[in-house]
């Protein structure tokens, strides 16, 4: 529906108001802005649009008036086009320089989201030729309301604040990285830091006497007071100069009772790196503990013998690294020769086996073999058996034989250390039938697992049990077994009433156990010139290998 002549050019007079206010504000610049007031559109006016009932109301326009209406529209579009790219111009710059008309400091319009920028697209108009954006309105359609006087006004920018420099601030002390706990290392260094005075000349005198059973009779019986020393007694086996293992057992049972006592199956030295701190270690246990450590002798333990005539040590087993230390020529050799002297005297005076009164005999190897079984059951009851069970020929199958998954095994006493199965256990059993030995446990054979409960004795009604105590790989000579080739679990036994020995898992830890490596394996001079490591046979977890 047309409009009328009137409102026609009211509007086109306000347009041109607007489009001059522009110019003007553009010339004077943002700074001396002034209010420019705009003229009202007629009160029936909406942004250019008459409303139905003004036409209704008025009629429609004549021809004549509407052909003049033509050509005056025509010549005041030349000079809106004009007005309003000078308009749009005007408007850009000063959305440039901080100000936009109708909007927010931030730059964004009212009734907009936060962040949504108001933007004008080209020929975003509608039919009566203005910007949406002129209706300063939300992409949301809104009721129309009347045009009122509003005034255009260009905020200056806020004054500039003079830059306050800070105070310098005081550098902050790099805190501290807490180093992770290394017991085992802190244990070695505090095991050498207090025996170093005296290494290679002596270990501590006081601590020898109490070590449970120490001295006297070497196949001893466990009366009801050595029994209630501790509150459990868990049974460890050949350690073999395994520090890491022995402290690492040793820790773990200590948390897990602290009235602990310990039976340890023999083989202290050889094979391992450091056989000194493990005997030092296990001195002071025994001094900590009085009656609560048990070592029964293994057979590297018994085997170190001096030589007078060649005025050096020897050993009647082998591997033999602590007499090997033990005969190095420098100018420590007077004190390593009184120290080895003394530490042969030491393994003389410990028990070879003893027996709970439950009927568990604990021994380092075994028991006397069927050719001196013949001789104990012609013997009478009493002092007598108790002499024959001190002989030498006895005390050294207790430390030297080795347990087999076969029903018997023949004794061969060309070699000095022989076989037995369990039918031959069960022989000893009825020939010593005074003393109850109902169950066995063994160390000295060397089990992939830490343990080996002897299944085929099993199926067949007899009880056995033979621990591991170190980790390292058979191939003691390569630093390798004592890092990639280290076992992840340590086994200790914990001893039940009327049963065998309960196996108790314990997780290695890597990161100790590396850190353990890099300063304590890998440095020693005797893996300084080691060949690369070669492959080692696999085997299940129940093989026996290597050799004691």
């Amino acid at each position: 529906m047309s409009q009328s002549p009137r409102h026609r050019r009211a509007g086109i007079h306000c347009r041109i108001q607007a489009a001059i206010a522009w110019v003007g504000v553009a010339c004077v610049g943002p700074e001396s802005a002034m209010a420019i007031p705009l003229p009202a559109m007629p009160e029936a006016s909406v942004l250019g649009r008459t409303p139905e009932s003004h036409a209704d109301r008025r009629g429609s326009p004549s021809p004549a008036a509407v052909g003049a209406d033509v050509g005056q529209r025509d010549a005041i579009g030349l000079v809106l086009m004009t007005a309003g790219l000078a308009a749009m111009a005007l408007a850009a710059s000063l959305a440039m320089g901080g100000g936009m008309r109708g909007g927010r400091r931030d730059g964004t319009r009212r009734g907009r989201p936060e962040g949504h920028r108001c933007i004008r697209e080209q020929g975003d108009m509608n039919a009566e030729g203005l910007d949406r954006d002129d209706r300063d309105v939300t992409d949301e359609t809104m009721p129309s309301e009347p045009c009122r006087a509003i005034s255009v006004i260009v905020t200056p920018a806020p004054a500039a604040v003079p830059h306050r420099p800070q105070a310098p601030q005081a550098p902050q002390a790099p805190q501290a990285v807490e180093t992770p706990r290394q017991p085992a290392l802190e244990a070695i260094a505090r095991t050498r830091s207090a025996y170093s005075h005296q290494a290679w000349g002596s270990f501590d005198r006081d601590a020898v006497p109490k070590l449970l059973f120490y001295g006297g009779n070497r196949f001893r019986q466990f009366t009801v007071d050595a029994l209630d020393a501790a509150d459990e007694w868990f049974v460890i086996g050949d350690i073999h100069g395994d520090f890491f293992a022995l402290h690492t057992i040793i820790s773990h049972v200590r948390a897990a009772c602290p009235g602990f006592g310990i039976i340890f199956l023999g083989d202290l030295i050889d094979r391992g790196p450091h056989p000194i701190e493990c005997l030092w270690y296990l001195l002071k246990l025994a001094d900590d503990l009085p009656g609560r450590v048990l070592w029964l002798a293994g057979n590297h333990d018994v085997g170190v013998v001096y030589d007078e005539p060649a005025g050096m040590f020897r050993s009647t087993v082998q591997p033999a690294e602590f007499v090997s230390d033990l005969n190095v020529v420098d100018s420590f050799s007077p004190l390593r020769r009184g120290f080895g002297r003394e530490y042969i005297e030491l393994a003389r005076g410990l028990p070879r086996a003893a027996v709970m009164p439950d009927g568990l005999l604990l021994t380092h190897g075994g028991f006397p073999h069927t050719d001196l079984q013949g001789e104990l059951a012609r013997l009478p009851r009493g002092n007598a058996r108790g002499r024959w069970l001190e002989s030498d020929e006895v005390l050294r199958d207790f430390t030297h034989l080795r347990i087999t998954r076969y029903p018997t095994r023949r004794p061969n006493r060309l070699s000095i250390s022989c076989s037995y199965g369990y039918r031959d256990f069960e022989s000893f059993r009825r020939s010593l039938d005074g003393y109850g030995i109902r169950r066995l446990v063994t160390g000295h054979q060397h089990c992939a697992a830490g343990y080996d409960d002897h299944p085929e004795w099993a199926e067949h009604g007899v009880e056995a049990l033979t621990l591991t105590g170190f980790g390292f790989a058979d191939d003691h000579d390569r630093p390798e077994s004592y890092g990639p080739g280290y076992r992840r679990e340590l086994t200790v036994g914990r001893c039940r009433p009327d049963r065998i020995p309960e196996v108790v898992r314990i997780p290695v830890d890597e990161a100790e156990l590396a850190a353990f490596h890099r300063v304590e394996i890998a440095t020693m001079p005797r893996f300084a010139a080691v060949r690369q490591p070669a492959a080692v046979p696999s085997s299940d977890d129940r093989a026996v290998v290597g050799t004691a």
